[in-house]
């Protein structure tokens, strides 16, 4: 029996990039269309679920955790394996170094308290999660994202760009 994998967000930088990896991979590859799929049915053919969905910033307040409650509880329901790309936001600027599995996470900003709810989730609804944690995750093509869009833009012509004041205390 081939092995499956559910990419949520197949259409995203990360969803794009670990559907192709499974593919690779020899896995067959599912993508979710949130329009017609019904999300317990798919996950309960997929031993393994990407999850790709990651509302912009502007509506993470209002759509982060009711996405990640709905695939964490999905998942304890159906017994597939949630991978999640996790970011750095979770530890804040008091967390001890270097990162590792047992960091603390004492964000107290309203980014990393949503994403530390995110990944309690998972936890609170006894789902099995592989958590992929990266400060960012780089695309094998031009995607905007805030390096390339702000500061390797000129890189190019020799130089780099800096959003704020070189001389700042940082």
């Amino acid at each position: 029996m081939q092995k499956t994998a559910l990419i949520l967000g197949a259409h995203g930088r990360f969803g794009h990039n670990a559907a192709n990896a499974f593919r690779n991979a020899g896995w067959q590859v599912e993508t979710f269309d949130r329009a017609r799929d019904d999300l317990p049915t798919k996950m309960a053919r997929a031993s393994i679920t990407v999850m790709g969905w990651n509302p912009p910033y502007h509506q993470w307040a209002s759509q982060t955790l009711p996405l990640h409650r709905k695939v964490a509880r999905t998942a304890a329901e159906t017994g597939s394996t949630v991978i999640i790309p996790g970011n750095v936001y979770v530890f804040g600027p008091d967390a001890p170094r270097p990162w590792g599995p047992d960091t603390p996470q004492l964000a107290d900003n309203p980014l990393g308290l949503l994403r530390r709810e995110a990944e309690a989730a998972y936890r609170e609804a006894g789902a099995r999660a592989i958590l992929l944690r990266c400060g960012d995750f780089i695309d094998t093509q031009p995607s905007e994202n805030w390096f390339e869009a702000y500061l390797a833009k000129t890189a190019r012509k020799g130089r780099m760009s800096y959003p704020g004041n070189p001389d700042a205390a940082h």
